[in-house]
């Protein structure tokens, strides 16, 4: 049972994924406690959630949905 736990910690890959899973933990837990101490949490919401119609907009006209993305937020 031991051996199929730490089977995986002899990938090669697995040293890249551990870093890149810390790195992004720590980064996302320092921004987000940023963010809800600044009280902006529903402003990022909020922004995410008026750039999907540009996102989708763009894919059915065959744009790029960053151009779509770009266009929403401006407006």
């Amino acid at each position: 049972m031991l051996d199929l736990l730490l089977q995986p910690l002899s990938e090669p890959f697995f040293g890249r994924a551990l870093a890149a899973v810390v790195l992004s933990g720590t980064t996302c837990a320092c921004l987000g406690a940023y963010v809800v101490l600044r009280r902006m949490a529903f402003v990022s919401t909020a922004l995410t959630h008026s750039i999907l119609p540009g996102v989708v907009g763009a894919l059915l006209l065959g744009f790029s949905p960053y151009l779509g993305a770009l266009l929403a937020a401006l407006l």
